[in-house]
């Protein structure tokens, strides 16, 4: 199954890896590994995901923080957000909408 990204998702991806790695550094490399892994198991598997909202579900990435918030929209997966699980939590609402 393809996938695409929300428009804002490579600035949360970008924000995100520039952390790490100024604060761990070789950690945001990582941090983007566990992502895209994460990201190839939902277009594998995409009703694995634990239903955060009606059609909207989420995937945990391994070793971090962050889960994955998708949904399935004419058979492409949609990244909503790449989201850190304790800030926020429910920012990325208003992009279903989009």
């Amino acid at each position: 199954m393809k996938y695409i990204f929300h428009s804002e998702v490579a600035d949360e991806l970008d924000e995100s890896f520039r952390y790490y790695e100024n604060e761990y550094p070789g950690r945001g490399h990582r941090f983007v590994k566990k992502v895209e892994e994460c990201t190839r198991r939902i277009c594998r598997y995409p009703e694995l995901g634990t239903e955060e909202l009606p059609n909207i579900r989420r995937m945990v990435v391994d070793r971090f923080p962050y889960k994955i918030i998708y949904m399935l929209h004419n058979g492409i997966v949609v990244i909503l957000a790449v989201a850190h699980s304790h800030r926020m939590p429910v920012y990325w609402k208003k992009r279903v909408e989009e």
